[in-house]
């Protein structure tokens, strides 16, 4: 049991610092898209693979590699200092919650992957979506310090909901922090839940599609 609780805390830190830390999210965003570019467009130029392409054998080096390079987030979540300060059950919801928030991104990524011309155009799209999406919202700062305009967008953005959720299932919001108006943040779990569901119905749909429609051509 305690080992179990251990590994569950380890795990939090990998995913949730990484929300959490700017740095780390630069680097976790851009390094595989540079990765992938790099040996795609420079070295693949000079590969052969019998009965594939080079493009599609070292994709999934690089998904493993991103992996390697960012195992070292559970090192600086350790000296970092977090705990999960409620149960089992809300330890596990959390993850729960982090995990399906992923997976709904993953799919509108791989969506927007399928329709678009080249991996630059992808890079270009996803950095321009997700540093605004992270960065007004209250994965680093609360909002009660902001401007008026950018406080409201960043209390009805679904990251803030996510982020604010995942807190309180881990029990890390501090007990001073006032309640907020906005009604996602009052409930952000259940705000949270919405959202994903919503895109995980959008964009299942949609990737499933051009996926059928990209092997078809």
């Amino acid at each position: 049991m305690i080992t179990s609780h251990k590994t569950r805390a380890l795990t939090h830190r990998n995913i949730f610092k990484s929300i959490r830390n700017p740095d780390i999210m630069v680097f976790a965003t851009a390094a595989p898209v540079a990765f992938a570019l790099l040996f795609a467009f420079v070295f693949g130029s000079a590969m052969e693979i019998s009965g594939s392409t080079y493009r599609e054998y070292i994709i999934v080096g690089i998904f493993v590699q991103t992996m390697l390079l960012t195992s070292t987030n559970t090192g600086i979540g350790l000296a970092m200092g977090w705990r999960i300060r409620t149960g089992p059950l809300e330890a596990v919801a959390g993850f729960g919650l982090l995990l399906l928030f992923a997976y709904a991104l993953s799919l509108a990524s791989a969506w927007i992957g399928l329709k678009v011309r080249s991996p630059e155009v992808l890079s270009n799209v996803s950095m321009l979506t997700t540093l605004p999406l992270a960065f007004i919202s209250t994965a680093f700062v609360p909002t009660e310090g902001m401007p008026i305009p950018m406080r409201i967008v960043a209390e009805w953005n679904p990251v803030s909901a996510v982020v604010t959720g995942v807190r309180n299932l881990f029990g890390n919001v501090p007990e001073a922090t006032p309640l907020s108006e906005a009604l996602p943040l009052q409930f952000p779990v259940t705000a949270g839940l919405v959202t994903i569901s919503a895109a995980l119905l959008v964009f299942v749909s949609l990737a499933t599609r051009s996926f059928v429609s990209s092997r078809a051509r």
